[in-house]
């Protein structure tokens, strides 16, 4: 029965590769954070469930977020850093040696400090002007030590909270918290409770887990794991509330672990496959979970999903291609190797935008309006540019107004691929549109001569691009500066 529970949460949590590539990409754009934390003050950061490498839907005591096209939900709390390890958890860093999370973990924890957030206690009548210790980076690092099966219990007793103990309730009448689910997994490890954790052995740690919950209701205190003087059931889990909740889960619990989990929608039919055919072998190795098709298309919608850098204007464009540019020197996974791929690639889409929204539509704007102009249906026109000619314009563009050495190489190397092959071009490189764009570069550049010449390149090429009238423009008034005398 385990193993078939083993198997089902893979597919619905994940196998132990797929859920250590969800951490992967995380980790990638915390280093990403880390550089940009470098030059500012304020630096983002991911925490809770999603960045343990859930894909659950839940919610704690902050502002959500929620993306529909992604499929994720996430909350957002603003917080100050700090890099101390305060004196009230200290005692966390004594009773947590061994056997688990084991001493380099504890150390890596305290040296990474914690965080202060607005978010006040229940208890009392200063919610709004208190703050709150928080360790979710401290968190994140306890759940990354755990073994796949830990994991796993851990994801069971979350599902088992949301479709079971919390089902049918309001969201007030929902005392019990997924914080509180993994704070008593983690103390169950601490403690050292149960030891084989192993998919054989499955049902017997969620079994173990789940009375420690019944029991921390039936006394009425769940400690916090880091400080223990804090009893997190204070600000709802007592008098009324406390009894009703200990006969529900009590309730649970003398129904048996199968006859509950019966209940979680999202396990039952794997419990039910092995009541149909007890004598069912279940095979847990990871490569019999996942099918090729799902090997192939979970990374693409976590690089989707991961692929979230914030770049409003040209300047933040630049900054995050040079952090990218320097992470690539680093030693990374090969799905991280992947995803940074992707993020330099929406990077270049997304400084190709602002380009041509800014820089483009400025020097190209004859060439669109004139294109407009002389068309049917006016929206349908583009002034189609060949890919590796837009980059090299982009490149001159960035580089024209803060680098000159790298501007004139940009130029030089657009020259060099425009005039290779003239007399048999490349069908993609749309010729007139290529001379064209090497003009404007050149005449930015100052070189009036040579933008002459690519504009009369331009003129002599078959066109389709509307373009000859805007040129004859462009040449007309390069000809009155040159030979002013003449006009």
């Amino acid at each position: 029965m385990s193993e078939s529970v083993f198997v089902g949460l893979c597919r619905i949590i994940g196998t132990s590769r797929e859920v250590t590539m969800k951490r992967e990409g995380g980790d990638l754009l915390d280093m990403v954070r880390r550089f940009q934390q470098l030059e500012k003050d304020v630096c983002g950061m991911t925490t809770g469930s999603y960045r343990e490498g859930f894909r659950l839907k839940e919610h704690g005591p902050c502002s959500s977020f929620s993306s529909v096209e992604l499929g994720i939900e996430m909350d957002q709390a603003m917080g100050f850093f700090c890099d101390f390890w305060p004196s009230s958890a200290f005692s966390f860093i004594e009773r947590c040696h061994r056997p688990w999370p084991g001493l380099r973990v504890i150390d890596d924890i305290v040296k990474n400090g914690c965080h202060f957030v607005a978010i006040g206690s229940m208890v009392g009548h200063h919610e709004d002007k208190e703050w709150r210790i928080s360790f979710s980076t401290g968190e994140r690092k306890l759940v990354f030590s755990m073994n796949h099966c830990q994991f796993l219990t851990y994801g069971l007793l979350k599902l088992f909270l949301k479709e079971v103990i919390n089902n049918g309730l309001s969201t007030h009448e929902q005392l019990l918290s997924s914080y509180h689910v993994k704070t008593v997994v983690l103390r169950v490890l601490q403690k050292d409770i149960f030891r084989d954790w192993c998919p054989k052995n499955l049902l017997e740690g969620f079994w173990i887990c789940f009375k420690f919950i019944l029991k921390c209701v039936y006394e009425g205190v769940c400690p916090n794991f880091f400080i223990p003087t804090n009893n997190m059931f204070l600000s709802k889990i007592y008098g009324e509330a406390q009894n009703n909740l200990f006969l529900r889960l009590h309730g649970l619990y003398e129904k048996g672990s199968i006859a509950c989990l019966l209940h979680c929608s999202s396990i039952s039919p794997y419990i039910i496959q092995v009541m149909i055919n007890p004598s069912q072998h279940i095979c847990t190795d990871e490569k019999s979970l996942t099918f090729e098709s799902e090997i192939r298309m979970a990374p693409s919608h976590e690089i989707e999903v991961n692929d979230s850098l914030y770049s409003p204007d040209m300047f933040t464009c630049l900054k995050y291609l040079t952090i990218l540019e320097q992470l690539s020197l680093k030693p990374l996974t090969q799905y991280q190797v992947s995803m940074l791929q992707k993020l330099v690639t929406t990077m270049l889409q997304r400084t190709a935008f602002i380009l041509h929204n800014g820089y483009l539509c400025k020097e190209l704007w004859p060439e669109q309006m004139y294109g407009i102009k002389n068309t049917e249906l006016e929206h349908t026109f583009f002034l189609a540019i060949p890919n590796i000619v837009l980059l090299h314009m982009l490149e001159f563009l960035c580089y024209t107004n803060i680098d000159p050495v790298n501007a004139q190489t940009a130029l030089q190397e657009l020259q060099s691929l425009v005039h290779q092959d003239q007399e048999e071009p490349p069908s993609t490189m749309r010729g007139d549109v290529s001379w064209q764009v090497l003009g404007i570069c050149q005449q930015i550049a100052g070189n009036k001569q040579a933008a002459l010449y690519s504009f009369l390149k331009s003129i002599a090429q078959d066109s389709e691009s509307k373009i000859q009238t805007v040129t004859l423009m462009r040449i007309n008034s390069i000809l009155q500066i040159i030979n002013p005398e003449r006009f």
